[in-house]
């Protein structure tokens, strides 16, 4: 009887034993280099060699609960075999003087609470070669994170891997990879990942492998690098450099980024969606590889597009279309783009709120449909440098719009606008409602061959045959939407926004001045010194040396034939001057001596000049209206009344 109850106590201390081990790993035991494992209360301890490795049959950690590995020095590794095919989750917390691996078949959580601490992590959601820890066949479980990851390095690879908690690789890096099977590959001291297809007949993925969903976390690192089919990232990365690989959707609208460098390479041959066009992103270069479908980016830094170094000089960036926006900042374009196919509606936006838009090569600008290039170096740079314009192609001021309704073709409503701000531009009068039918290019009233090749077009685009479209017979004229009632065929907004959706103006480009000249001035004043500048010196000096070629633009309103044709050929007279030291004139040369006409006397002209002084050197001093103006918005009054006592002088 005595034994009795003393076999009963022994069974129910070790069944309470039991009930508090409960969460921490079970099943654990040294299988490679030794290595001994303590139980002390809610503390796991793990005395692991370098080069050990554990099988556990669950590993679980409870909120109160803490795994210690204990390792000979900073660089020991310790690899951790996860036996079960069910989920393992970890609450509590991990801490490890060196490097730790896990392997997890039936994948692996780290819950809201779990902390972890270490010199390297790498969590597989997979088996784990015991000869080669770094690779893995099969990816079969799911990563998530929800808690806070501390290390130097960090690698998450499985079938999928969530992040909505915090992982942190501050001077290190930081490795994201989901899909099918992977393979972990060392290249000059950094870690790259390799993703491949499994074929198999037992072995199913399913329907989302390879995805990588960073959600609401945060992750900072030096290096950050994401390698999935399809990326979502709606959380934060900050990185010095971020790198977005092995994709074909990548969805960054509700995310933030900081990164000075940010790589894009698409899936080869493939045609990809990047939406990274989060107003938050702060990125100062992106450099880009692959094919794509939609490549938006917004920026509010200074912002660099470029081609990996695995592309030639004279390749372009094949894309369908393009929108790259900067939030008062510039835009450096160091890469031609090229539509997917010509009979493919094709769009290019570049956009800056308040800034320069630099385009290296410009000529590939012509193959889009559709082209907004909106910038305040519109006058000063672009089209004059885009020579002669083809007649559906505007040049316009634009101060009156908002940066966020710009878009491919623009909408009704802005048309009006910019209407009203530029008396020579005319899209919704008489003269453009007269064809009773055009057909689907608004080109007379013969439909294109319904049966057509489809080439691609562009700076270093390749040919081939595409699929076969066949285009509408006809479409409604601009005249089915005017009132032609009492002689007013104007069309409303309403019409012309219906005009609009099928398909009437949907090759007109635009190329859009930002800013006006004078709020350049006055901000180029305040850049330059303020007010200070404005003594003994001329504003000459702001605009760097004078021996400068000055562009001047010249409209006038007498060539005009109708409201829709503006080109520089024939409606903008391009005159070079040059200012002279030695007397202060001004000396214009004029090829087409016969149409000379002075801008200075002539009542129908209008003149935009870049780089003219908007005041006069001090030592020199003349008051005017314009002079006048920029004291109001730059200066107080008293300063002002003393500047008009020198000039009254």
């Amino acid at each position: 009887m005595r034994n009795r109850k003393i076999f009963s106590l022994v069974i129910s201390a070790l069944f309470s034993g039991a009930i508090l081990l409960h969460g921490l790993p079970e099943g654990t035991a040294p299988v490679t280099g030794g290595g001994q494992v303590n139980i002390s209360g809610n503390v796991m301890s793990i005395t692991a060699p370098d080069g050990s490795i554990f099988n556990h049959s669950r590993f679980d950690v409870q909120n109160n609960e803490t795994v210690r590995f204990i390792q000979p020095s900073e660089s020991s590794r310790v690899l951790n075999r996860i036996t079960t095919t069910s989920l393992s989750t970890i609450n509590g917390a991990v801490e490890a003087n060196g490097k730790v691996y896990f392997a997890a078949p039936g994948g692996l959580i780290f819950g809201d609470g779990a902390m972890v601490n270490a010199r390297h992590l790498q969590v597989i959601g997979g088996n784990v070669e015991t000869d080669n820890w770094g690779k893995s066949a099969m990816l079969t479980g799911s990563i998530e994170n929800h808690g806070s990851i501390h290390a130097d390095s960090i690698i998450l690879g499985g079938k999928t891997v969530k992040n909505k908690g915090e992982l942190s690789a501050t001077h290190g890096s930081i490795l994201i990879a989901s899909g099918e099977a992977m393979e972990l590959i060392s290249q000059g001291g950094s870690t790259e990942v390799e993703l491949t297809k499994v074929i198999s007949s037992g072995y199913s993925v399913g329907d989302l492998a390879g995805h990588a969903l960073l959600e609401s976390g945060i992750l900072e690192a030096s290096q950050v690098d994401v390698v999935s089919d399809n990326i979502v990232q709606e959380g934060a990365i900050d990185a010095e450099n971020v790198s977005f690989r092995g994709f074909s959707q990548l969805s960054g609208n509700k995310g933030k980024i900081s990164a000075e460098e940010v790589r894009l390479e698409a899936i080869p041959n493939r045609f990809s969606n990047v939406l990274l066009d989060s107003e938050d992103n702060e990125v100062s270069k992106v450099k880009l590889d692959g094919s794509f479908n939609q490549l938006k980016i917004n920026s509010k830094n200074s912002l660099l597009i470029e081609k990996t170094n695995t592309l030639s000089v004279s390749e372009s960036i094949i894309a369908k279309e393009v929108d790259i926006r900067v939030i008062d900042a510039d835009i450096s374009l160091g890469v031609s783009f090229a539509p997917v196919y010509r009979n493919t509606k094709s769009s290019l936006v570049l956009a800056s709120s308040y800034g320069e838009i630099e385009i290296e090569a410009n000529n590939f600008l012509f193959d889009y449909d559709q082209v907004l290039i909106y910038s305040n170096n519109i006058f000063s740079d672009l089209a004059y440098s885009l020579d002669t314009l083809p007649e559906n192609w505007y040049v316009l001021n634009a101060t009156s719009l908002e940066f966020d309704s710009l878009s491919a073709g623009l909408d009704a409503k802005t048309i009006f606008q910019l209407e009203a701000e530029n008396s020579y531009f005319n899209l919704t009068g008489s003269e453009l409602v007269s064809d009773p039918l055009v057909n689907a290019q608004g080109v007379g009233s013969q439909a294109p061959p319904s049966n057509s090749q489809s080439t691609s077009s562009g700076s270093g685009g390749t040919s081939g045959s595409g699929p076969t479209l066949i285009a509408p017979q006809v479409t409604p004229s601009l005249s089915s939407f005017a009132n032609l009632s009492g002689g007013n065929t104007n069309l409303t907004e309403s019409q012309l926004d219906s005009a609009m959706q099928l398909g009437l103006y949907s090759n007109n480009s635009y190329l859009l001045q930002s800013t006006s000249q004078f709020d350049l001035d006055v901000a180029k004043l305040f850049e330059n010194g303020g007010q200070y500048i404005l003594f003994g010196k001329s504003f000459h000096d702001l605009q760097g040396n004078e021996e400068n070629l000055r562009e001047t633009f010249i409209l006038d309103s007498s060539t005009m034939q109708t409201g829709d044709e503006l080109a520089f050929e024939n409606k903008f007279r391009v005159r070079d001057s040059k200012f002279k030291n030695e007397d202060s004139e001004t000396i214009i040369a004029d090829e087409n001596k016969e149409n000379k006409t002075e801008v200075s006397t002539t009542s129908d002209s209008k003149i935009i000049q870049v780089g003219m002084a908007p005041v006069t050197s001090i030592t020199k001093p003349v008051y005017s209206t314009q002079a006048g103006q920029m004291l109001e918005k730059a200066l107080d009054s008293g300063i002002e009344e003393t500047l008009k006592g020198f000039s009254n002088r």
